[in-house]
């Protein structure tokens, strides 16, 4: 009697959760805008994610929640991805976890659209936004080297880095260790530099430029003249032989 009473249970329990339907959330309206970004909607949330000590908070919170929760049923979404299952049983388990989700990507909207909605100046104003402060440094750099660069040219270069990034972490199954991502912005430097610059190079090649611009900057904060540093002949000399592919340019 007992295990017949058991097995009934878990069959209305399998069947209740069979019916599960996906509860809606803002990320709907995020994974709308994030193609609107595309491919800058990662630098973008880890831009926000540095600024805002919040997310981080609720990201702990909601981590805390889903390691109290019971195990996800079987029949709960049996034919979606894990990561979506256990999302979505957060979802329906917890109410205090889905407030908490939607005030997390209410707070990426709100940050992203205000800073980064591409109606203003399309994909390369987006850009342009996104890594002033390093294409500040990237035009000192060049002047330092003798070479006029535009603004819009390294904002587009950024643009095409971060489309062959895009690629190689979808070829890898979107990896999250350090080791599997580090591969990936290798890769993607060295394809960036063949399609640009029209440069074949090895992860050594990709290594050694890494330290010359390493001295590049020491030698540009010591005051070194640029005629007297070795780093900017190498990357001068670089340039040079390897002009920028101008049809490279994203708009």
């Amino acid at each position: 009697m007992t295990a017949s009473l058991a097995k009934k249970i878990r069959d209305l329990e399998a069947a209740f959760w069979s019916q599960a339907e996906h509860i809606k959330m803002p990320d709907d309206e995020v994974v709308v805008f994030w193609i609107s970004l595309h491919p800058l909607g990662i630098p973008i949330f880890i831009s926000w994610y540095a600024d805002d000590p919040e997310p981080q908070r609720i990201d702990r919170r909601t981590e805390r929640i889903e390691k109290s929760l019971p195990p996800v049923h079987p029949a709960f979404f049996r034919n979606e991805r894990e990561a979506v299952r256990r999302a979505q049983w957060s979802l329906h388990k917890s109410a205090e976890y889905r407030r908490l989700a939607e005030d997390y990507w209410n707070r990426f909207l709100e940050y992203a659209r205000a800073r980064y909605d591409p109606k203003d100046g399309g994909l390369l104003g987006v850009a342009l936004r996104l890594f002033e402060k390093e294409i500040d440094l990237w035009v000192a750099e060049r002047e330092y080297l003798g070479l006029e660069w535009s603004r819009e040219e390294l904002a587009s270069d950024m643009i095409e880095l971060w489309k062959i990034i895009e690629r190689e972490r979808d070829k890898a199954g979107k990896p999250i260790d350090e080791k599997a991502n580090a591969e990936i912005w290798n890769r993607a430097f060295i394809e960036h530099v063949r399609e640009v610059y029209g440069r074949e190079i090895t992860e050594e090649d990709l290594d050694f430029d890494r330290k010359m611009w390493s001295q590049l900057s020491k030698d540009m904060e010591s005051g070194k003249p640029a005629s007297e540093s070795e780093a900017a002949r190498y990357l001068r000399d670089l340039f040079e032989r390897y002009p920028r592919n101008n049809s490279a340019d994203s708009r």
